[in-house]
């Protein structure tokens, strides 16, 4: 299967991209088939188990189960804390508290993960809430301190490039 080798070969491979075997490892998030046979493969990150925020990696497997590209987006020396002071109950609260979200008419869920801002790493509860309005706000609590690190109100994180204008149209 393409997906199994692409994430198998990466996984024999951890040392190459300044990961440590045994505290990191990667898992198949999706395998996309293409046109023509090809197969497009989304790695995710774990370190001591807990998903990395934005650490995964891509890989093009051709029709043959021939891995032709890996790109790593994966984060290397990890230093966040392994375990959660902050039950995922006081990370609810805490987060309804500072979006002003009552928890009564927003369900909430909450899952561990490690995210890196500005050279720091953390454990951190990523707490997202479901508005009648449809938005889905995610507010970031410090799993140790209990600290809110973000509030993000509906936007989304994206890899590419990004035009002001339409980069097909005439030069300004």
């Amino acid at each position: 299967h393409p997906a199994a080798a692409a994430c198998g070969w990466v996984r024999a491979h951890l040392e190459a991209f300044g990961l440590r075997p045994g505290v990191v490892h990667v898992e198949v998030e999706r395998d996309e088939l293409l046109p023509g046979g090809s197969h497009r493969v989304l790695l995710a990150q774990y370190w001591n188990g807990v998903p990395v925020e934005a650490g995964d990696g891509r890989c093009s497997v051709d029709p043959s189960g021939r891995l032709r590209f890996v790109a790593a987006g994966v984060l290397g020396a990890l230093a966040a804390p392994v375990a959660s002071r902050l039950t995922r109950a006081a990370a609810i609260a805490n987060a309804a508290s500072a979006a002003g979200v009552p928890l009564w008419r927003a369900p909430a869920d909450a899952g561990l993960w490690v995210r890196r801002r500005g050279g720091t790493d953390a454990l951190a509860w990523a707490v997202r809430f479901s508005l009648a309005s449809g938005l889905e706000p995610r507010v970031w609590v410090d799993a140790v301190s209990g600290t809110v690190l973000e509030i993000e109100t509906g936007c989304a994180n994206a890899v590419g490039l990004v035009y002001p204008s339409d980069p097909r149209g005439p030069l300004e």
